[in-house]
């Protein structure tokens, strides 16, 4: 297994533990639906960015990107469902964990500058 396989089946582990009812049971095959869904999530931040959307438009796909990875991940604990959210600047990642609750409970997980959880990193043979 190559560095970067095996990168991506830690991160798609420790996203396992954080979500422990994700509907997608095998580390790598998670972590590859999550960058899908992080890239169509890129594409309506940009478009949103540049102008190309209206606001009713972006807030209805964000929220259906949104949907679709709580469904994914079985985030749906009315109690206590893990902070996660779409971060509309096109510049970074968009689909993110909330920075107290990374601080707080998965210290492992990749970060971005500002210590929000990224969900689904791009990972090479670096790492990410």
């Amino acid at each position: 297994m190559n560095k970067r396989t095996e990168a991506i089946k830690e991160h798609g582990s420790i996203i396992l533990e954080i979500f422990p009812d994700a509907l997608k049971r095998d580390p790598v095959e998670l972590h590859e639906t999550l960058v899908g869904l992080e890239e169509e999530a890129g594409k309506i931040a940009t478009a949103h960015c540049n102008g190309e959307l209206t606001e009713e438009v972006y807030e209805a796909e964000s929220t259906a990107i949104m949907e679709r990875v709580n469904e994914l991940l079985g985030n749906h604990h009315p109690e206590h469902p893990v902070p996660i959210f779409f971060n509309g600047d096109p510049r970074g990642y968009t689909l993110k964990m909330n920075d107290d609750y990374v601080t707080a409970c998965e210290p492992r997980i990749c970060r971005d500058w500002g210590g929000y959880g990224i969900l689904a990193p791009n990972i090479s043979e670096r790492g990410w």
